[in-house]
């Protein structure tokens, strides 16, 4: 009885400690660390509620006036926030709450699922390292759907691993509602049903070809996601999933992982912020326990892992796209944490492998939280000089500017500034060109000063009037 309290007291601080250390300036703008993708997500919030707030018609800020839709991931994340954002108003804390909220459910079922199979001393080391690996500490705290990614996922595979073992209609429908909504968040989270047939083969051996429900969970969960893309994308005036899968995954199948470029970028992140070190040691520590026979669909689940690396990955070299392994990859650092944990010998090893990855996260805590305050500046001046529902063009590709300055419009950038370009945006009601980098523009910005006002701001950006 005391071993089972004192064991729920641990669970209790485990999920306190993991939750605290994401409200960690809880309330800055999303323009810190990967604040391209945030903006994005926030701005879509923000567009169901100024503009349709339907949640099959998503809409970012650029590029030119609204109507700007987008085909990207199913908006439960942004819609959750546009429903909060309507009814108790816009914050940074509600923004960044939700993803949280999301990564925290996720916890629960990595929990309860790892207990249910290795029983809860891997169970509790296994949380605690999936919520301070620093991949996940970093996005798991950002206006991003990948915490809803991580609920879904590691959800889905609760609820079948439940179906799989009791048979009931409720752990079937779960499943599949949340294996659907695993894939509608991220297309190549479909390769998480490699663990779900294994279990499946794994109970029903050569008779699963003879199980309906096996068949209809493949039609809906596969057939839902594929609709809702070809809708999307017969909408979308941005086609971003046939975008990246068309001219980036497919074309660079099994190739891009031999890359040099690939293998290094893939270390780097591996070491900083996927496993850490430590975690790597732990990790190939955990995949060479002997595990039980209802342990094994973890190495098919890791199977999905790899396949991620090879196929997205390799290709994708964006880093969010790597928290997809990290729940497999907690799991296995359990198992070997574990064993260090339980063994008075090597216990201290445990320790410093703690020690470590809260250093590592301490040495990205200024990158994670550093808030770009000239886009906060240009943002701010742009407001004061234009007047809302006036449409400007930026000489940059990433969208912060049209976030602060609460303006839509179009991105010029390298090459693309060209006076050509500017007067055929204005043709198009474009009122203003901002130029935040006027060293990368001189170019250009000598040949407008002589023909449009020149408005500059205080730390030297220019701004132009588009009116001769």
């Amino acid at each position: 009885m005391y071993i089972r309290d004192k064991r729920k007291i641990i669970l209790y601080l485990i999920f306190a400690v993991i939750f605290i250390i994401r409200l960690i300036n809880i309330t800055s703008p999303p323009l810190d660390y990967s604040s391209w993708r945030q903006v994005d997500t926030d701005s879509i919030a923000r567009n169901f509620i100024n503009y349709k707030f339907n949640i099959f018609y998503p809409q970012l800020n650029y590029d030119g006036p609204m109507p700007n839709y987008v085909q990207l991931e199913f908006q439960v994340t942004t819609f959750i926030l546009a429903l909060l954002y309507k009814y108790i108003g816009i914050s940074y804390i509600t923004g960044r709450m939700i993803p949280i909220l999301f990564f925290m459910g996720s916890c629960v079922y990595l929990y309860r699922l790892v207990k249910m199979t290795s029983g809860m001393n891997v169970a509790l080391i296994s949380v605690f390292f999936y919520g301070i690996l620093p991949l996940n500490v970093i996005y798991s705290r950002n206006i991003m759907p990948e915490s809803a990614l991580l609920f879904f996922t590691i959800g889905c595979v609760y609820y079948f691993w439940l179906w799989i073992q009791f048979d009931k209609s409720k752990y079937y429908l779960a499943a599949l509602f949340f294996t659907t909504l695993a894939i509608l968040t991220k297309l190549p989270a479909a390769l998480i049903g490699i663990p779900l047939i294994f279990l499946a083969f794994s109970k029903y051996k050569i008779k699963v070809f003879k199980n309906l429900k096996l068949y209809v969970f493949a039609f809906f969960s596969l057939g839902v996601p594929w609709l809702y893309f070809l809708y999307t994308g017969a909408i979308a005036e941005q086609k971003f999933v046939y975008g990246i899968g068309g001219t980036m995954i497919i074309p660079n199948l099994f190739t891009s992982i031999l890359e040099r470029n690939t293998q290094e970028y893939l270390r780097e992140q591996f070491i900083t912020k996927v496993f850490t070190l430590p975690g790597v040691i732990l990790f190939a520590l955990g995949i060479s326990i002997k595990k039980r026979k209802e342990e094994y669909f973890y190495y098919a689940w890791l199977l999905c892992a790899v396949l991620h690396i090879v196929l997205i990955d390799s290709t994708i070299h964006l880093d969010y796209y790597l928290i997809f392994l990290t729940p497999i990859i907690a799991v296995f650092i359990g198992y070997g944490a574990r064993l260090l944990f339980t063994n008075k010998n090597y216990e201290y090893f445990f320790y410093m492998a703690l020690i470590i990855i809260f250093l590592n996260n301490a040495v990205l805590f200024e990158e994670i939280h550093k808030v770009r305050e000239d886009y906060i500046v240009i943002g701010n001046f742009v407001k004061s000089n234009s007047h809302e529902g006036d449409l400007i063009i930026i000489d940059r590709d990433s969208p912060e500017l049209f976030y602060t300055s609460g303006r839509k419009g179009w991105r010029l950038y390298g090459e693309l500034i060209s006076k050509d370009n500017i007067e055929t945006l204005i043709s198009k009601g474009a009122a203003y060109f901002v130029v935040s980098s006027p060293e990368a523009a001189i170019k250009i910005t000598g040949e407008l000063d002589k023909i449009y006002t020149r408005m500059t701001g205080p730390s030297g950006f220019i701004m132009y009037k588009l009116e001769k």
